[in-house]
């Protein structure tokens, strides 16, 4: 009896489980024998940058308009594909890319964000990412950053700022200084010189700051912040020419 009762939950169980499996499969089909109706493209704006629109997605899905989107069945859409053809633009930092039940093709991009712009006199500039890479300027739009100059620029915009460990306290710096309303908006540039020593040129004053190597910047910027906010409000803005802080716990005005 028990045996009997037993195989008769197991057989309820069995067809309930081949019912779902038949929904799923209906479901599925019936989804992949849709047409994509409409592309919804959302540029996430991060940080009011626009180095990349929805038309410059849209060129991308569909190879600047050779590839027809639009009245394709949903499953001979490739996602992974138009994935691949949208990172191809360097200001793309993420897409996810997916269809929903009424044929609609749903594309999310992020945006790369940029944190500092080399300038040179030999060529194009270009724009240093939050992670270090190298992203090229635009024509469209220019992000309010601090300018990096120097001697080795060129090396800069070829490899990156992560290709030793140099780059890397550079890199440090930047994002330090992003990271800081205070120097954001105080930083207008930075000189890179030999040895890697940095000279740093602030938005207001006349002041030259020699703030030496990258070591211990954290240090530095604190001295520096203490020559911003209690020397230079009773000396003048323009009393001094030069500030050094390059050495620990000091600070020698000129």
């Amino acid at each position: 009896m028990l045996n009997k009762l037993k195989f008769k939950r197991i057989h309820k169980v069995t067809l309930s489980l081949l019912a779902v499996f038949l929904l799923i499969g209906l479901a599925e089909r019936k989804h992949n024998n849709k047409y994509i109706q409409q592309i919804v493209i959302n540029v996430e704006q991060q940080y009011d940058n626009f180095f990349v629109d929805r038309g410059d997605i849209h060129k991308l899905i569909t190879n600047d308009n050779t590839i027809n989107i639009i009245g394709v069945s949903m499953e001979d859409i490739d996602l992974r594909e138009i994935e691949e053809r949208i990172k191809i633009n360097p200001f793309v930092k993420s897409v996810d890319v997916y269809k929903d039940l009424k044929g609609t093709l749903i594309v999310n991009v992020k945006q790369r964000r940029p944190i500092a712009r080399i300038i040179r006199n030999t060529g194009p500039d270009g724009y240093v990412g939050e992670f270090g890479a190298i992203l090229p300027v635009s024509g469209r739009f220019t992000a309010r950053v601090a300018l990096i100059s120097g001697e080795n620029v060129d090396e800069l915009l070829k490899t990156g700022l992560v290709a030793d460990d140099a780059k890397t306290s550079l890199l440090e710096i930047l994002q330090f200084i992003d990271q800081h309303p205070f120097w954001k908006a105080l930083v207008a540039q930075i000189e890179v010189g030999k040895d890697n020593e940095l000279t740093i040129y602030p938005q207001v004053g006349k002041q030259i700051i020699s703030f030496g190597t990258p070591e211990d910047y954290e240090i530095k910027f604190r001295n520096l912040k203490i020559f911003f906010k209690e020397i230079l409000p009773q000396r003048g803005w323009n009393h001094y020419k030069r500030v050094n802080i390059k050495y620990n716990n000091q600070i020698v005005c000129e």
